[in-house]
């Protein structure tokens, strides 16, 4: 089986206004949104990252798939345990 890390990962994503009509000030005082996003890094390639935030137990399956691309990520953590998880012993 494929051990995924899971990682923090800080990056810019695109902010829009939605409105039909938007002042010019206001339009020019629309900034980026920084985001932490945690998961397990599925594909990390030179051009995108792709994290998910819910794995099957066999990996069959994932859930909540983000694909950051390179040049939006600011920082990128890896996230470890001072003591390996155990599954509930009743599932």
């Amino acid at each position: 089986m494929t051990s995924f890390p899971r990682v923090l990962v800080t990056w810019k994503d695109i902010v829009g206004v939605e409105e039909t009509w938007v002042d010019l000030d206001e339009a020019r005082a629309v900034r980026v949104a920084v985001v932490d996003t945690m998961g397990w890094v599925i594909t990390n390639d030179e051009e995108f990252l792709i994290i998910v935030s819910s794995l099957f137990r066999d990996q069959s399956d994932a859930g909540s798939v983000t694909t950051i691309p390179k040049g939006c990520i600011v920082s990128i953590r890896q996230i470890t345990e001072t003591a390996p998880y155990q599954p509930p012993a009743n599932l």
